[in-house]
């Protein structure tokens, strides 16, 4: 990883329950739960014509992402006094950081005649 300065530096992702993790604020990870809902519809006013629509709302809680690099002046020398490791400029870990809500449609619709001695399909 490079961090500022275009100066290399060391960056651990660890698990929630490593003590520096722990240390810098990572809790217990809670399972994701989801709930989806959707309805889908078609038409089809000729043989050559048709439309579908599908519309659908996702919702997840407690989504699980990696957390923003926690890095500060002297981490480095703050993780080797307190935990003996050495050359840790900077650490992530995964946390249940967002509840998202997605919501969308999708329209879909398609011709299909003939063109020039064999068939032309617009969707």
């Amino acid at each position: 990883d490079r961090g500022d300065g275009g100066v290399l530096s060391q960056v651990r992702t660890l698990p929630v329950d490593h003590p520096i993790a722990r240390y810098l604020g990572a809790q217990d990870l809670k399972a994701e739960t989801s709930r989806n809902a959707s309805l889908g519809l078609s038409w089809q006013p000729s043989s050559a014509w048709s439309t579908t629509l599908d519309a659908y709302a996702i919702r997840v809680k407690h989504r699980i992402t990696l957390s923003q690099r926690i890095s500060r002046d002297g981490l480095a020398a703050e993780l080797k006094s307190k935990f003996g490791e050495s050359g840790i400029d900077g650490v992530n870990f995964f946390t249940n950081a967002l509840d998202t809500r997605t919501n969308g449609a999708d329209l879909v619709t398609q011709w299909t005649g003939p063109a020039l001695g064999g068939a032309l399909r617009l969707g």
